[in-house]
């Protein structure tokens, strides 16, 4: 067991101090630094010097060791690193602060990514030739030196194991190790003064900094103040520079619920309903309140209004008033008699209905001149006689763009309010009928002639029957038919053979040859022209003889195909095909160089269908469209078809992600996937 004398003297002025050659040696325990660690501290009154070995490791491959001096006063101190070793990096710097004459030795890492770097030290401390004045209310002397405890008459022997055990002059032997430690007093009994009102605890110059209690009253004289929590309760009776303190913790208006202060910092505020008006004034901590009202129907308020009714300002001030019958509010629905205005680019009314269900749901009776979209079928609708009529898209409109003549040149137009002039050549007049919006071309003649003579290049003499009209090199002139009466010269063919069949005879001159069309033919004759055009019409298997299918057309057989999607849509919300079942917009997949078909026949015309790259551009390359009738387009006019087959010829390079999709509905749009076949 140590011995207190072995360390400690008496020296001049009743002073407890080291004795000569005597140091102490303190060894830290391992912290981690982080900004600004306190590692020591030591009291300048004690020490005048520590000498510091310090190891710091970040890592097993990073380590430093310094060696530090610092030197002190009461109001700064001074560090010196005079040794220094390391590996890989200076990991620490260490600096020192002076506060209330305490030293406080400070690390720092070099660099944050050393953060947390683990500290340990070991210290020699150098004690103080002048030390800080210290009271003198309890004095020691050496036991060795004779002196000891009388105790009021007559020293005690042992040491004392608590501070109530020690009075007048104590001998060092009489102080156990247990009641000093560095930096406090180790008290293990209650610390009550030998007079009652005699001391105090610090002074007008030297106050203790901080209070710490855990107790849960201060006695005051006889009043108690006392903890509850984290508030102070005072006792009753307490003021504030003898002043009572009354306060309202509640504040209750009947037929109101009752306001409640939160805490002491709580604010109460007032607020001046209609018709009041609140003033203050703080230098005479009033709160004036007024009745502006004038009486119920004065200067400011609510006037008189019917139920149901919507109020307004109807000029400036503080009065609203009824909105009259034309603005009604029932709690569920707001009824306006007379016009909306909405301005700014972006301001709209807007009726939007997912089906034609719901909006049939809705009486058109009722709603007279409402304006409504539907989103399944992509059409405005408005209601008028009953009905919800419908408005016409653009595709639904039947109407030709381009007037072609053979010969000369499109006659196009140019916007959908271009007028196409028909205008009057030699001998035409036309004639129009509003009413019956009927055109009437009529051929006027040569100056109105109306009969072969009064043609200026015809000379009629006499004519008779079977006479025709001959050039003469000048004129036309009546003359003799040279086929009659054998007179030749005419050549014409008297018979018509066909291989395998009987031979046509001509039986007069006057004998009329009938050509009739046969099974998937049409013949159209040109009397203009003198032409007979012979067409095959044949669009369907069923009009090839030996073919037994009744539903197949000519598209579904126009290219061979890897495979055949059959289309369809559900809604407007999205398209099927039938080799994946009931899936919405599903991922169709497909080979680069093979070709395959979209059978459009299943899907309306408020669908039409696009091929596109995944970026949303049409993608025309290989795209072949055939419709039921035979009609072939290809490229871009393939594309945005409601019928018929469209064939995607895929380039034998061409693979990734492309995309179906209608283009009139956003949300109907699908993936096809393009693999490589080299790559399966």
């Amino acid at each position: 067991m140590l011995k207190f004398t072995n360390f400690f003297k008496q020296s001049p002025g009743n002073k407890l101090s080291l004795k000569n050659n005597t140091q102490l040696a303190h060894k830290g325990s391992w912290v981690q630094i982080y900004p600004d660690t306190v590692i020591d501290t030591w009291y300048v009154g004690d020490y005048s010097s520590a000498n510091y070995t310090i190891t710091a490791e970040f890592s097993s491959n990073k380590k430093e060791v310094l060696q530090v001096l610092v030197v002190a006063r009461p109001d700064q101190a001074t560090v010196t690193v005079y040794g220094r070793t390391s590996i890989d990096d200076s990991l620490i710097n260490i600096s020192a602060t002076v506060n209330a004459s305490y030293v406080n030795i400070i690390a720092n890492v070099t660099d944050t990514t050393f953060l947390g770097t683990k500290l340990i030290f070991f210290a020699n401390y150098a004690e103080c030739i002048f030390p800080l004045g210290v009271s003198e209310d309890i004095s020691f002397v050496d036991s060795s030196l004779g002196g000891g405890y009388d105790g009021g008459g007559g020293a005690i022997g042992g040491a004392a194991t608590s501070f109530s055990q020690l009075s007048g002059t104590i001998g060092l032997s009489q102080i156990s190790n247990g009641l000093i430690t560095p930096g406090k007093l180790n008290l293990n009994s209650s610390l009550i003064p030998t007079d009652n009102e005699s001391y105090d605890l610090g002074s007008a110059s030297f106050r203790w900094r901080d209070l710490y209690l855990s107790g849960s009253s201060i006695r005051l004289g006889n009043a108690v103040i006392t903890a509850s929590g984290s508030s102070v309760v005072l006792p009753a009776g307490s003021t504030i520079a003898g002043t009572a303190i009354n306060s309202f913790s509640t504040v209750a208006i009947a037929g109101q619920s009752s306001v409640v202060a939160d805490n002491a910092a709580d604010t109460l505020t007032l607020v001046a309903g209609p018709g009041i008006e609140l003033t203050t004034n703080a230098g005479s901590d009033s709160i004036t309140i007024t009745n502006t009202g004038g009486g119920g129907g004065g200067g400011s308020g609510v006037s008189s209004g019917q139920a149901n009714r919507l109020a307004y300002y109807a000029s400036t001030g503080t009065v609203v008033q009824d909105t009259g019958t034309n603005l009604s509010w029932n709690g569920s629905v707001l009824a306006i008699t007379g016009t909306i205005t909405a301005s700014g680019a972006v301001s709209y009314v807007r009726a939007y209905f997912d089906t034609l269900a719901e909006l049939n749901a809705i009486s058109p009776s009722t709603w007279h001149g409402m304006v409504a979209h539907v989103h399944e079928t992509g059409r405005m609708y408005f209601a008028h006689a009953g009905v919800w009529d419908p408005l016409a898209n653009y595709s639904d409109l039947n109407i030709f763009k381009t007037i072609s003549v053979a010969g000369q040149s499109n006659v196009v137009a140019d916007s959908a309010t271009d007028t196409l002039t028909l205008v009057a050549g030699s001998n035409v007049t036309i004639t129009t009928n509003a009413t019956n919006d009927t055109i009437t071309i009529s051929a006027a003649g040569a100056a109105g002639a109306t009969t072969l003579d009064g043609l200026t290049d015809v000379v009629i003499t006499s004519p008779s029957l079977n006479q025709v009209l001959k050039y003469n090199g000048s004129q036309w002139v009546n003359d003799t038919d040279a086929t009659g009466g054998g007179g030749g010269g005419s050549n014409s063919f008297q018979t018509i053979s066909v291989a395998g069949q009987s031979d046509v005879v001509a039986d007069s001159v006057t004998d009329t040859l009938t050509i009739a069309a046969g099974t998937g033919i049409d013949i159209t004759t040109n009397a203009t022209t003198d032409t007979i055009t012979i067409t095959n019409n044949t669009t369907n298997f069923t009009h090839l003889g030996d073919v037994a299918n009744t539903s197949m057309t000519i598209d579904q057989a126009y290219l061979p195909a890897i495979t055949r999607l059959v289309v369809t849509a559900n809604g407007s919300t999205a398209y099927r095909f039938d080799q994946y079942g009931a899936a919405d917009d599903p991922t169709i997949y497909a080979i680069s160089g093979t070709t395959i078909a979209f059978n459009l026949n299943a899907i309306t015309t408020s669908h039409p269908f696009l091929i596109q790259t995944s970026g949303g551009s049409n993608y025309n390359d290989g795209l072949v469209h055939v419709s039921s009738s035979g009609v072939v387009s290809t490229g871009s006019s393939a594309q945005g078809k409601t019928s018929g087959t469209l064939y995607w010829k895929i380039p034998y390079n061409t693979t990734g992600n492309y995309r179906y999709q209608c283009s009139i509905h956003g949300a109907m749009q699908g993936t096809i996937t393009i693999k490589d076949i080299a790559a399966i």
